[in-house]
């Protein structure tokens, strides 16, 4: 077995823990139940959730995974979405959840951490400041060349240290400091041309340190700014040219 055709048996007895693998894996699949087989399906046919015809029915509900799971419970409104819901005229009220795309339930989308992509830029602030120092501001200004002429969405989410504010701040708390941090950043781009549709602003204080030492030389770690740019384009929103025609045709149908 050590000379010309030797190594065959390793290949026939890959391919065959390689088929009972597969042959495992459909059984497990088989004695799950219904929601479960459909987010695997999803999955196969959507891995990366980039699909938006795969990503709702591919994600469990809470209840359908845990029962009633505190915390988790679908809103009873959510946003406008593609379609625009009724008019409220004269003062009456009118039911906001008909002929919306969020009359029917759906499900909840967990994100994963491969989701979210390794930050474009992270900038860095006085701990108890929200203003671009020179570096930050040239940190953007190598940034803003590889933004320009994108359709890409752009996250700017900024956090904080979690010690006391001084007393003079004119914050009140580490949420609005951490706004001012995420407004000073996004002004900066859009005053030197990134489309402000493009950029959207979160905030997350105190509550996602990057470090948990509580030197302020490590501290100053935490008091930053990361920029995304995200898989998700302003082509698709509702109102952008692209979507108008698509919008119009589907009036039309409605109308005839």
């Amino acid at each position: 077995m050590a000379a010309g055709g030797g190594g065959a048996w390793k290949v026939a007895y890959a391919d065959f823990v390689t088929a009972m693998m597969a042959f495992f894996m459909v059984m497990w699949i088989t004695a799950q139940d219904k929601p479960v087989r459909e987010a695997i399906a999803g999955y196969f046919q959507d891995p990366l959730g980039t699909s938006s015809e795969h990503s709702r029915p591919t994600s469990l509900l809470p209840s359908e995974l845990h029962g009633d799971t505190p915390g988790l419970d679908m809103p009873k409104t959510k946003p406008p979405g593609n379609q625009p819901g009724p008019d409220v005229s004269n003062g009456a009220e009118t039911d906001l959840q008909t002929n919306t795309p969020w009359t029917h339930p759906h499900r909840v989308h967990f994100l994963q951490e491969t989701d979210r992509t390794w930050p474009a830029v992270v900038l860095l602030f006085p701990e108890a400041s929200a203003e671009l120092d020179e570096h930050a501001q040239e940190q953007l200004r190598r940034l803003i060349p590889q933004l320009t002429g994108k359709l890409n969405r752009i996250e700017i989410r900024a956090h904080s240290t979690r010690r006391p504010l001084p007393s003079d701040s004119p914050f009140p708390d580490h949420w609005q400091l951490c706004y001012g941090r995420s407004m000073a950043t996004m002004q900066y781009l859009v005053d030197n041309g990134i489309e402000p549709d493009r950029i959207r602003l979160s905030q997350s204080g105190g509550y996602e340190p990057q470090t948990q030492y509580i030197g302020s030389k490590w501290q100053r770690e935490n008091s930053r700014v990361e920029l995304f740019l995200l898989n998700e384009f302003v082509e698709e929103l509702p109102g952008t040219p692209s979507a108008e025609p698509a919008a119009e045709k589907q009036q039309a149908a409605e109308n005839q």
